[in-house]
């Protein structure tokens, strides 16, 4: 499919005049200052160095739903999106070659799921299956790769049948127009993508029905080279439930994946949080790993924190709150000390014993209060809930937001932590710490009260890293819509 390109291919400096300077698209002369260029719309959520130094960005929504990227050429910038996509997606490889993006489920050849009725023996690991005729519905979306130079879409398909991790293809969100096969990630060469889909699975305590309208998830791993060169799925394995519905395995969900495939990150159950137990059916970490020897992968827990006796934390993440580096040895997401705080944890591999080390505390809040905080933050008291949104490829600069409650409503900054401070700091603060001029003049605090130094600054959040760390995109986040503040990319050096 081919782009449509947009027609405003212009200088920066161009555009900063047609833009004007609320848009703030400046250019600095201090090399050594923090440079910010305003994209002028969209929600970018990844970069990646393109060819002869430019820059690629992905995201979406630059002109409608669609995945889309932005390329920075020295001063030129332009903007394209693909066509025929969903929403959400646009996550780059980091070499900016490929992408992840969504398609619509009426794109032939349209993926269902498979329904059964009277299974016997009850819960039975290959039933006859009768495909559906209706779910998932063509309205819906399923997970789809971007190649950025032939411009060119590849079908994933849909899930393959494998009963022993009782999947019988792919099932649907209930009728409704959502996205039934997630891409989360992508490789850094982007051979692989990595996420989660609805399943088609047993919906009856009984365990004699299937149906394609179920809320069961299973991660995968789908491999662009496999299958002579069509790609093709494998489903990650996770356990069977001991608390209730015994039968059935519990929910997954894969995150972020190595650039050679071998190594998965993700989470069973991801968004539920649970008491304590000795094997609880919660939301925890996990890592799956290639095992050579039987062919398969094979999950392994995250150490991230357990109670008095022992007994590991659940703690719900999402996507794009956990990371991990492209040799799969490096990870970065939200840990739970043993009073039930969280903090910001980095995880690393240990070759020697084959194991994942304790994560390291990387701070569990600011280093000092955010400067522009309102009067609506300060009084109501509540620290700012912290989520890392991106990792440099060698784990010395995470970005990340935190979010603010006003004790009635919430608004959303960010941070930084780099391996030189050591520390989590206030994304503005910091950028205005390093002498960007660019920062103060155009993208500052909106006002409180009649104190311009206070409010939400325009900067917004970051929420994408290249892997060398030369460049972050970010947006503002959450309910607030504050002209002026469109989204942007940073060169934390300079350039």
């Amino acid at each position: 499919m081919s782009p449509r390109h947009d027609s405003r291919f212009c200088s920066l400096r161009r555009m900063l005049t047609a833009l004007g300077a609320a848009a703030g698209l400046v250019v600095s002369n201090a090399a050594a200052q923090p440079q910010v260029i305003s994209l002028g719309r969209g929600g970018p959520n990844s970069a990646a160095p393109g060819p002869s130094g430019s820059y690629i960005l992905g995201g979406v929504g630059i002109s409608s739903s669609a995945a889309g990227y932005w390329t920075l050429n020295g001063t030129a910038l332009s903007i394209a999106e693909a066509a025929g996509t969903g929403t959400g997606a646009g996550y780059l490889s980091a070499d900016g070659a490929y992408a992840a993006v969504i398609i619509s489920n009426s794109t032939p050849p349209r993926v269902f799921g498979n329904t059964a009725t009277n299974v016997s023996p009850p819960f039975s690991m290959n039933p006859t299956l009768v495909p559906s005729t209706t779910n998932p519905q063509a309205t819906e979306f399923r997970a789809a790769r971007w190649n950025l130079a032939t411009n060119t879409i590849q079908d994933m398909g849909g899930l393959p049948i494998v009963p022993e991790l009782m999947v019988y293809g792919s099932g649907s969100s209930g009728g409704s127009t959502g996205t039934f096969i997630t891409p989360n990630a992508i490789s850094s060469t982007g051979r692989f993508i990595v996420g989660q889909a609805y399943i088609s699975s047993y919906n009856s305590s009984a365990g004699t029905t299937i149906s394609d309208n179920t809320f069961h998830w299973r991660a995968f791993i789908w491999d662009a080279e496999a299958n002579g060169g069509l790609g093709a799925y494998t489903i990650m394995p996770t356990p069977f439930r001991t608390s209730t519905n015994t039968w059935r395995r519990r929910t997954g969900a894969a995150f972020a994946v190595s650039s050679d495939g071998l190594v998965v990150l993700g989470a069973q159950e991801h968004n539920v949080s649970t008491t304590p137990t000795a094997d609880p059916d919660g939301a925890r970490l996990v890592v799956w790993r290639w095992d050579a020897g039987t062919s398969q992968y094979v999950m392994t827990y995250l150490p991230n924190g357990v109670n008095g006796s022992g007994f590991p934390y659940t703690l719900s993440v999402t996507a794009r709150s956990v990371h991990m580096n492209a040799a799969g040895t490096m990870i970065v997401a939200m840990a739970v000390d043993d009073t039930s705080s969280t903090y910001l944890a980095k995880w690393t591999w240990d070759a020697g014993t084959s194991t994942w080390n304790a994560p390291q505390n990387l701070g569990s809040g600011l280093e000092s209060e955010a400067t522009w905080l309102p009067g609506s933050v300060t009084t109501c008291g509540v620290p700012p809930i912290i989520t890392p949104t991106g990792m440099s490829d060698d784990g010395n600069t995470i970005i990340g937001s935190a979010r603010y409650s006003t004790c009635g409503s919430f608004m959303t900054g960010g941070f930084i932590w780099t391996s030189a401070s050591n520390s989590l700091v206030d994304w503005y603060d910091y950028l205005v710490a390093q002498g960007s001029t660019d920062v103060t003049a155009y993208y500052g605090p909106t006002g409180d009260g009649g104190d311009p130094t206070r409010g939400l600054p325009k900067i917004g959040s970051p929420l994408g890293i290249t892997a060398d760390g030369s460049a972050i995109v970010g947006s503002v986040l959450g309910p607030q819509l504050i002209a002026g503040a469109p989204p942007t990319l940073i060169l934390p050096a300079g350039g």
